[in-house]
């Protein structure tokens, strides 16, 4: 027989870790042998976390079960232990913590700023702001689904485990970016979808699952002013790949590189010396850009508009006119055109080699006068010009004294300067010309008078019979 003072009762306290006995059950209680003055009692809820229906076929008499005292009064005795599945909980979910590993959350409830949901038994909040790539209006929605998610906080003593639904749909998103991105290729030509207008910058598109940006100066050759005009959301159009952002999983492309540039069809359509008509497009100071095709201009230089040097090009077309003109020059690197309305005629300049010599007079209108000089128009668009010491011999203060504009003078050619474009008249040479023509004369008919007066000399005649 076992020695009563052999015998020694454990002191109990709340919080120890104990391994005790069954000895009685009944449905919701299993009485268990501590050690102590009475048996402790561990009810069903205390079991686990999740606790049966009954402890039938659960325990039985004579089972060890390690529990832990949760409280100690007189001779009462509880026990639990639900703590040691928590706290197994909590291990397990700190590992998926520390290794941000994904799990299965399925949301219970909708909450003020997010939704609660369970993992593994245990509450954990997630904000509304990482439910979802997109903005979730109703949170309601969700309850009951169950979503992939990671921990983005975790300290269970500050009662903090919040989870990101978020996080991981981006990480499979990039995944998926990432995947696409690298089917395709530089220079590939490839479908896209546009998805946006940027106002004045250009257009977004998605090529597959991969997002694109189409600048606006590749929509067209042509100057594109509202892309929006071009395109509608949700069109689909060939566009030909030109950057890859291999950081970000993303494409430049360009429409406007699959169209041959109108450049390059002008350089194979026009020539120099080739006539063409157009529309003139718009008025500059220095003179008319002409469309000749679309996404192709031609400009009129001022000094091309006329031979007549009193006009300029705007008193001869203005804009939305329909022209023809004449191709002058053609610059391809630098894409400009010249073009031409006076050289569709005849050059005055040659009409005048052809037409004048020096010594002709001619008949002219004064058009300008200054001081010590006058331009007469000798042909049509063609000027001469008129010294004061070509006027006359006299002392000239100005030249109006003598002239006015819009009368006619005779003036004689004294020269012309093929590579200056350049006449030299004179009214002075007329007279001096004509001074000297007339003594001429004077002197031939004085000289035949003289003869005729003069006796024969039959000697003299005889001799120059002679020398014949």
């Amino acid at each position: 027989m076992e020695n009563f003072l052999d015998f020694e009762m454990n002191v109990l306290q709340t919080g120890d870790v104990i391994e005790a006995t069954v000895v009685a059950l009944e449905d919701t209680v299993a009485y268990l042998d501590v050690n102590f003055v009475t048996e402790a009692a561990l009810s069903l809820n205390d079991y686990s976390l999740t606790p049966p229906t009954s402890f039938q076929g659960v325990l039985a008499v004579g089972d060890t079960v390690q529990v832990k005292v949760v409280y100690v009064k007189d001779e009462e005795v509880r026990v639990s232990r639900r703590d040691f599945e928590r706290q197994a909980q909590l291990d397990a979910l700190a590992t998926l913590a520390e290794n941000n590993t994904e799990f299965d959350i399925t949301i219970t409830r909708a909450i003020k700023g997010g939704v609660i949901g369970t993992v593994n038994g245990t509450d954990v909040f997630v904000p509304a702001s990482q439910l979802s790539l997109e903005r979730i209006e109703d949170l309601t929605s969700v309850v009951g689904k169950t979503f992939k998610a990671v921990f983005i906080e975790f300290e269970p003593a500050k009662k903090k485990m919040v989870a990101s639904v978020r996080k991981v749909m981006a990480i499979a998103r990039t995944a998926a970016k990432k995947a696409a991105f690298e089917l395709i290729t530089l220079g590939e030509t490839v479908e896209a979808t546009v998805t946006e207008f940027v106002s004045g910058k250009g257009v977004r598109v998605l090529v597959g699952s991969v997002e694109g940006w189409l600048p606006i100066s590749e929509v067209a050759h042509t100057r594109t002013m509202h892309v929006e005009k071009v395109f509608t959301i949700g069109q689909v159009i060939t566009v030909k790949v030109t950057e890859l952002d291999t950081k970000r999983f993303q494409i430049t492309v360009s429409a406007k590189a699959l169209v041959e540039s109108p450049w390059t069809v002008a350089m194979k359509t026009f020539k120099v010396g080739d006539v063409v008509e157009g529309t003139v497009a718009r008025m500059a100071d220095f003179g008319a850009f002409v469309t000749l095709m679309e996404g192709v201009d031609g400009l009129i230089h001022t000094s091309e508009a006329s031979y007549d040097k009193r006009q300029t090009v705007f008193d001869l077309v203005e804009a939305g006119q329909h022209v023809q003109v004449k191709v002058i020059r053609i610059d391809e690197k630098k894409k400009q055109i010249a073009l031409s309305i006076k050289q569709l005629e005849q050059d005055p300049w040659e009409v005048a080699l052809e037409k004048l010599t020096r010594g002709q007079i001619v008949t002219g209108k004064v058009h300008t006068l200054q001081e010590k000089i006058a331009f007469v128009t000798v042909l049509p668009y063609v000027d001469g010009i008129l010294f004061d010491r070509e006027l006359t011999e006299k002392p000239v203060n100005q030249m109006s004294d003598y002239l006015s504009e819009g009368q006619e003078i005779e003036v004689m050619i004294k020269d012309i300067n093929k590579d200056r474009k350049r006449i030299v008249l004179s009214v002075v040479q007329i007279a001096l010309d004509a001074e000297k023509a007339a003594f001429d004369a004077y002197k031939a008919q004085a000289a035949a008078e003289q003869q005729a007066a003069t006796p024969a000399n039959p000697f003299a005649e005889a001799l120059a019979g002679l020398k014949k």
